[in-house]
């Protein structure tokens, strides 16, 4: 009978499991060059974990000598078994919860959404609680839970302030542990795009990468060597009240030009309302910028100070790759030139040109970053 081992582990079976979990499959020889032992030690750590079933052996690969094929002595790559282990991430938006359930490496198998019918916490978590359990009937060891909110989260449980949804120090995760005998982990829903990205995402191999997203807020993440820099106020973005100098709207706090009053959604359409007295969504705007002068002008000059935004991250925080993302992210795409010439306008002409990768995503992405939180946390360890 196999033993029922169960992450997280200790030790250097930890590190074993978090190499190929981040890096697999890998072979004994590899691991051991990478975790500085002998692959005898390999071997020996390996082996429980192999019984276990959490980690299993890939067909051989003969690996090639002389240029000759099959000489050599034959690998075989340890790789984890990703079929033992799930775990389920929750995006909560102001209107409807969706949850994913992904593999421990935070690949998606399913994905559904649901109604809210109050945003009262407790009829939230009940309604979350009532996914889990939909979700379990499947036959799938759901291992944990995290959950993602436009918020600034402290202790990994604490909703101190939700604008969108009117909460204020609301204790979400305990609510949920009423409700679920699972590990639960509340996070601010960028911080856990930025964590989805560190280790599964683009910047799996950057070790300093910074991560701005845009829509109905101005969302803020920067990795730096071994984690987030989530400093004092985590959650908090620290860049919603840039001055750029921009579109002369005023934003909640009297800050005029500021990136919130220039770059979010509801700021937009309250310039297209005035400029083209009438109510458009943000597709319409932006379909609108194309042969409309008005909306020409609202959307290229968001994108030029969206381009402003980005230069000054490069250029305060330093990081190798920038990705943008959001529900906004449209404006990037559908005015690039703008935005290109905020950047170059705004920048050393000498430095190394911003490398930046712009990304659309969709709430079940969001959600994956929620179980991504859920595996650095109980997994990976942070």
């Amino acid at each position: 009978m196999q033993q029922d081992l169960r992450l997280p582990l200790e030790g250097l079976q930890h590190a074993v499991t978090i190499d190929v979990l981040l890096h697999g499959p890998l072979s004994r020889k590899q691991l051991a060059a990478r975790l500085g032992v002998s692959p005898g030690t390999v071997t020996r750590v390996a082996s429980p974990l192999l019984e276990a079933g959490l980690l299993v052996e890939r067909a051989l690969v003969q690996r090639p000598a002389s240029g000759r094929p099959g000489i050599g002595r034959p690998e075989e790559p340890l790789d984890l078994e990703l079929g033992r282990d799930f775990y389920v991430g929750v995006k909560i938006t102001d209107s409807t919860l969706h949850a994913v359930v992904t593999t421990l490496r935070a690949q998606m198998i399913e994905e559904t959404s649901r109604h809210l019918s109050s945003l009262e916490p407790s009829v939230v978590a009940d309604q979350i609680a009532e996914v889990l359990r939909d979700l379990s009937q499947k036959g799938r060891p759901i291992r944990a839970l995290g959950v993602s909110l436009g918020a600034q989260v402290v202790r990994n449980t604490l909703v101190v302030d939700s604008p969108l949804l009117g909460w204020r120090d609301v204790d979400f995760g305990a609510l949920l542990r009423e409700r679920l005998e699972l590990p639960i982990v509340v996070d601010n829903d960028v911080l856990s795009l930025v964590r989805a990205e560190r280790w599964f995402g683009a910047a799996k191999d950057c070790d300093h990468f910074a991560l701005i997203t845009i829509g109905a807020g101005i969302g803020y993440g920067l990795v730096a060597g071994s984690g987030i820099l989530e400093g004092p106020d985590p959650g908090l973005s620290t860049i919603t009240h840039f001055p750029l100098g921009l579109g002369g709207g005023v934003c909640a706090q009297g800050h005029t030009g500021c990136a919130e009053s220039l770059l979010t959604t509801k700021a937009m359409l309250a310039r297209a309302r005035l400029a083209l007295d009438a109510d458009v969504s943000h597709e319409e705007l932006l379909t609108l910028s194309k042969t409309d002068p008005a909306a020409a002008s609202i959307a290229e000059t968001a994108a030029y100070g969206l381009g402003k935004l980005i230069a000054s991250v490069a250029n305060l925080a330093l990081p190798k790759k920038i990705i943008l993302t959001g529900d906004g992210v449209g404006l990037a795409l559908a005015h690039r030139e703008a935005l290109d010439r905020g950047i170059t306008e705004h920048r050393n002409s000498r430095a190394t040109p911003v490398d930046l990768e712009v990304q659309t995503v969709s709430f079940a992405e969001w959600a994956r970053g929620a179980a991504a939180t859920a595996i650095e946390t109980f997994v990976v360890g942070r």
